[in-house]
């Protein structure tokens, strides 16, 4: 047998089918391919790998690239999905007693992207609402009426200690240790050269009044920084007020709308807490003076 003989002509190398005998008039016609062709085994073992209803299995698929693994994989798990219970959404909400533990919350398929967005709505609502009651006429009465009458005790404090120096022949000049008594001479500060010619026995009476003095102006700094204090609880108690006067409708309308979920409600009255306390981040820069033009 020669080589020639073992040639094979092109033409009986090519199958070749008439579109007559397919019965169709176009692809549309053809139902869609269910199943993947030649890995009967591969699928078998796929199935009963998604079948298996327990924790701690895994699957692994390989293969050579363009095989189907992936088209495979998604048609079993649509075919067991519609078999299953819808799974519920699961998210995480911050822990504000520990920002490296945060909660999870389990919702209804599909309300845990609702919540983030109603969270988002929240937030930038806080942003634009709160500000503007700060910069209310009621919010500024009100601080007003908080400082009223700690501004009154301030001025008689230091009016009481202006009299109780002017008797004593001594004027109070403010240094960088506070304030300090200068003696009077003539209505007038007396100066330190003038000081030092006065006769020793004057001189030392002079600082013995003075001593008593800066015991007096000691005494009267400590009442007035009280006062402060007092005065900074009071507005802080307004501003808080005013926050939740503002937020509580807001996060109530949430509670509302989530009621049936315990978690969501509970994190919802975390966040109203966590935001009234921090009242201060959402006053405008300017309005934040000190009560006191200390």
């Amino acid at each position: 047998m020669s080589i020639k003989d073992l040639v094979v002509p092109p033409e009986q190398l090519t199958r070749t089918c008439d579109p007559e005998d397919l019965g169709i008039e176009t692809t549309d016609e053809i139902a869609p391919l269910d199943g993947t062709i030649g890995q009967e085994r591969a699928l078998s073992a796929l199935e009963l790998g998604l079948d298996i209803d327990a924790k701690g299995f895994n699957l692994f698929i390989s293969g050579a690239a363009g095989t189907g693994r992936s088209t495979a994989l998604r048609s079993q798990l649509e075919r067991i999905a519609t078999t299953k219970p819808i799974p519920p959404d699961w998210g995480y909400v911050n822990n504000f007693d520990d920002a490296s533990e945060p909660i999870p919350i389990k919702l209804p398929c599909g309300m845990m992207r609702t919540l983030a967005q109603d969270m988002k709505d929240l937030v930038e609502e806080t942003r634009r609402e709160v500000p503007k009651a700060f910069e209310s006429d009621e919010y500024t009465h009100r601080i007003e009426d908080v400082t009223k009458d700690v501004q009154t005790k301030r001025q008689e404090l230091t009016d009481r200690l202006d009299q109780e120096a002017q008797s004593e022949g001594f004027a109070l000049a403010p240094s960088q240790a506070g304030i300090t008594p200068v003696p009077l001479t003539e209505g007038r500060p007396m100066t330190q050269e003038e000081f030092a010619q006065i006769p020793d026995e004057i001189r030392e009476g002079l600082r013995e009044k003075a001593d008593r003095l800066q015991h007096s102006i000691t005494h009267v700094t400590r009442q007035i920084a009280r006062l402060g204090k007092e005065v900074a609880t009071k507005a802080k108690e307004v501003d808080i007020e005013t926050v939740q006067f503002t937020l509580t409708p807001m996060v109530n309308e949430l509670q509302e709308k989530y009621s049936e979920h315990p978690e969501v409600v509970a994190y919802l009255d975390r966040v109203e807490a966590d935001m009234v306390q921090n009242a201060d981040i959402f006053k405008p820069k300017e309005a934040q003076p000190s009560p006191f033009g200390m």
